[in-house]
């Protein structure tokens, strides 16, 4: 084998490992990112429901809907009895919606705020565990 063809096959196994490294680690830090971004966005809409429901009930259930898009993100389908709980209680928020009940939508709203702090510190008590302490902080600073 020549050098060039040494150094050619070196360079592509280097490359390769290289790139095989940045698809790990985006694929690994992705999933870690999102999970901040969704409880954000959970609340955010809910926050958005309520304030809609008085004028557009239309756009409050569109909030909400968003918000439970957020829930099957944060759980990851996990079956656990938080997200079942959490689920129900999405139904008693639709059925507000429905009844056009703002007190009934906030108190709903409430109990789902806390149901998603919940996931959050258990995202953050995962991530502590398996090493990643700065996003452990990060999302517990977030319930702050």
């Amino acid at each position: 084998m020549t050098i060039a063809r040494t150094f050619a096959v070196g360079l592509v196994a280097t490359l390769a490992a290289t790139l095989a490294f940045a698809v790990a680690f985006a694929q690994e830090a992705t999933p870690e990112d999102d999970v901040l971004r969704r409880y954000q966005l959970a609340t955010d809409s809910l926050t958005a429901a309520v304030v809609a429901l008085p004028d557009d009930a239309v756009e409050a259930r569109s909030a909400l809907d968003r918000a439970f898009s957020a829930l099957l993100t944060l759980s990851r389908g996990d079956g656990s009895a938080l997200a079942d709980s959490l689920d129900r209680v999405f139904e008693r928020a639709r059925t507000a919606i429905d009844n056009r009940s703002e007190t009934d939508l906030a108190v709903q709203a409430q109990v789902l705020v806390g149901g998603f702090q919940r996931l959050l510190f258990e995202a953050a008590l995962i991530a502590a565990v398996e090493g990643y302490e700065e996003l452990a902080r990060e999302r517990l600073l977030a319930l702050a």
